[in-house]
């Protein structure tokens, strides 16, 4: 477990290494129109955060690949079937309904980190590196690297349970800890079902775009039930329940790939050889 700690820490030292880089980059301008950059330093930090999540996104890319922690196994990157992508959406849209349901019982997000996530989200760089390869990076990450680590040592289910909580622990505030753990199981359980990313990106892609969605456009909305009609939710609710369990089930039901058990067969071979 302390391989997968240190791929999170690492990724944390990346991005403050990002952050410096990014802060020298979006100084040069003012430096060299004017040598005093009292007044614009706040300009330059908002400026720098969206380089900072890009270049720590790049930095993290290329060591998981460097250190062969990125799987070219072709399982990886199957879509397994359109119905089992189409239930992977479907299963998401009801947990965000339930997610939405169940923030309003949990504390608010800081200002401090709502304020730098829509510092982030600004322009086109910004918002493509939250939506986009911010999801990408950390499912290879989280379930493609620290998961697979883990499975390896642990039962299926302690695996799952454990780099769901590392997942939650590295968003940094309680409401997202609680959120991001939720749905890590579910990410982490998807990922063992079929051993590809693809449903967890997918999944991990639509959370963050709609996120940066409703920033920009609805940005006074704390909660989706906002843009809802009052008497509907209600029944939004339990639509989404029932519809959660329901494509749950099906999924479960479906076989688990023998991938895993090969591995573990051929880790076994490997250590009897040597």
């Amino acid at each position: 477990m302390g391989k997968s700690i240190g791929l999170v820490l690492l990724y944390y030292a990346f991005q403050i290494l990002g952050g410096i880089i990014a802060l020298i980059l979006c100084a040069i301008p003012y430096l060299l129109s004017s040598s005093d950059l009292t007044g614009v330093m706040d300009n330059i930090q908002n400026e720098s955060m969206p380089l900072t999540l890009l270049i720590s996104i790049l930095f993290m890319t290329i060591y998981l690949w460097r250190n062969k922690l990125i799987s070219t196994e072709k399982v990886t990157w199957s879509p397994i079937s359109f119905l089992y992508i189409a239930g992977t959406v479907v299963l998401y849209f009801t947990f965000l309904s339930l997610e939405d349901f169940m923030f309003q019982y949990l504390p608010e997000i800081p200002d401090f980190t709502k304020d730098a996530l829509n510092a982030m989200q600004e322009g086109v760089l910004g918002a493509s590196a939250i939506a986009f390869f911010g999801p990408v990076l950390e499912e290879l990450l989280f379930r493609g690297a620290i998961l697979t680590i883990l499975l390896r040592k642990f039962t299926p289910w302690k695996a799952i349970l454990i780099s769901a909580l590392i997942f939650g622990v590295f968003h940094l505030n309680p409401p997202q800890i609680i959120s991001a753990t939720l749905i890590g199981l579910i990410l982490g359980w998807l990922y063992y079902k079929t051993a590809s990313l693809i449903p967890c990106i997918i999944i991990h892609v639509l959370n963050n775009s709609l996120s940066v969605y409703l920033g920009i456009n609805y940005p006074e909305v704390e909660y989706v039930r906002e843009l809802v009609p009052e008497g509907t939710y209600t029944i939004i609710i339990v639509v989404a329940l029932i519809a959660f369990v329901g494509v749950l089930w099906r999924m479960a039901k479906q076989p688990t790939t023998t991938f895993w058990a090969i591995k573990k067969e051929e880790i076994i071979e490997d250590n009897n050889n040597y």
